[in-house]
């Protein structure tokens, strides 16, 4: 009994997408769990893994009788990865009656992994160069994860002026997205912009030309234990007569892996 209310209901309830991959691409890394209550209610939501393991994605949180939305990113609360495989998630409902609903349903789990990757080898040359010649940097670059990690252009090969940034060139269809896309960069000391003005030549990390990426043109994966040789040129027009040039491996809005390696002074004459 319960004074003779009726028992909440979880109205609309829909777990999207169906199956996901929390491998930090930004495609179905998360699932939204949505429904609307009719009445205020103590909510409690958990998933149940193959092995028995219970996963809390929400617990005993107090909502009222509106549209609810919550997010699930597909790890345990402290963050680390559980195994691919198929999930019961439940979507409990109590009143302050002590009425009980509940709903119950499966999620899918695919692709699990943390990307990773590393540069392997570097190099910058000519060590001396007359202002308005070409420098020469080869970065090679291993998937060392366990997932693909996405990257996307410049391609190999792409030639900048030090006046120039990867996101004002080609009417900037290389700035940076969201979506944890992967690129290899370099920069130089007196370069004294921060955050997103640093690593301003960046290319994609792909072995293919860009007309066989997985996407031609737009982007491409470079897949567990693939290596990628990237050649990148730079016009030196900085009347700098000493600069010290460095390499990285950047994440699109997630920091930069490597930073400031394979340092190499490059004398300008002018």
């Amino acid at each position: 009994g319960g004074g003779g209310r009726e028992p909440p209901i979880i109205e609309n309830l829909m777990v999207w997408p169906p199956v996901i991959s929390p491998n930090a691409d930004a495609i179905d890394d998360v699932a939204e769990f949505t429904y609307r209550l009719p009445v205020s209610a103590t909510v409690n939501i958990e998933v149940l893994a193959p092995n028995g393991e219970v996963i809390p994605v929400v617990t005993r949180e107090e909502e009222g009788p509106f549209e609810q939305r919550h997010v699930w990113n597909g790890k345990r609360p402290n963050g680390s990865l559980l195994d691919a495989g198929v999930y019961t998630y439940t979507v409990r409902a109590e009143d302050p009656f002590g009425n009980v609903v509940q709903r119950q349903g499966q999620i899918t789990l695919a692709e699990v992994g943390q990307p990773e990757a590393r540069i392997v080898y570097s190099m910058i040359a000519p060590q001396r160069v007359m202002l308005g010649e070409v420098i020469t940097v080869t970065i090679r670059v291993r998937n060392t994860g366990t997932v693909p990690i996405r990257t996307y252009g410049p391609p190999s090969g792409y030639e900048y002026t030090t006046d120039e940034v990867f996101s004002s060139v080609e009417n900037g269809a290389y700035a940076a997205q969201a979506g944890g896309f992967w690129r290899v960069g370099m920069d130089w000391d007196a370069n004294s912009g921060g955050g997103p003005k640093r690593y301003p030549y960046r290319w994609s990390i792909s072995p293919r030309p860009p007309e066989e990426w997985a996407q031609p043109f737009v982007e491409d994966f470079l897949y567990p234990g693939e290596e990628a040789e990237i050649i990148g040129r730079v016009r030196i027009l900085q009347r700098e007569t000493r600069m010290g040039f460095y390499v990285g491996l950047i994440q699109d809005g997630v920091g930069f892996f490597q930073d400031r390696t394979g340092r190499t002074i490059i004398d300008v004459g002018f």
